[in-house]
């Protein structure tokens, strides 16, 4: 594997631009919960150079850098690591990755978003802060406009005493158990 003419990469006998390739992204949604997101991400070719930027107009330099590295051979894996704190509250980022080969620079890019935005939570069944002798249904939505909502979970206390523990089928537990809502 080797780099020929001024923005060529050998591969399997065939002459290409480089190609970077992200294989990994452990989370796309950051916020007060999940603070970092490991990427990593290899290129077909040798390289001499990398870093990454936050935002800007994928022009290298435009957006702000957040890690760098050098003298990668071809496909061997690296990992950088995108904390909250790299991206603007509730917003979405382009996360650019560079590379430069020594004949040329290369750039591939991910979205990554910031939710600083608690979801939105509406009881329906019984009302908010009701008192019920029994209830059969218990019903309500859940929003969330920036990442979406994975689980939601539910703990039911009585009125001014204990919370339901659906082990013991009885309000007899003084924490909160929380079940998930199918």
């Amino acid at each position: 594997l080797g780099l020929v003419g001024s923005e060529m990469c050998i591969r399997d006998s065939t002459i290409a631009p480089p190609q970077i390739t992200v294989t990994s992204i452990t989370e796309r949604f950051l916020g007060p919960y999940v603070t970092t997101s490991d990427v990593t991400w290899q290129c077909d070719c040798d390289i001499q150079s990398w870093s990454v930027e936050v935002g800007g107009t994928g022009s290298q330099g435009s957006g702000t850098q957040i890690a760098s590295g050098s003298n990668l051979t071809a496909n061997t894996p690296a990992t950088f690591t995108v904390e909250e704190t790299d991206i603007p509250d509730d917003t979405t980022q382009k996360i650019y990755i560079y590379v430069d080969t020594g004949y040329e620079t290369v750039k591939t890019y991910f979205l990554l978003t910031d939710d600083q935005t608690a979801p939105s939570v509406q009881m329906t069944t019984p009302a908010p802060n009701s008192a019920v002798r029994s209830c059969a249904v218990i019903s309500g939505t859940a929003s969330d406009s920036a990442s979406g909502v994975a689980l939601v979970q539910v703990a039911i206390q009585k009125s001014g005493g204990d919370f339901y523990d659906p082990s013991t089928g009885r309000f007899d537990s003084a924490n909160p158990v929380w079940m998930d809502a199918v």
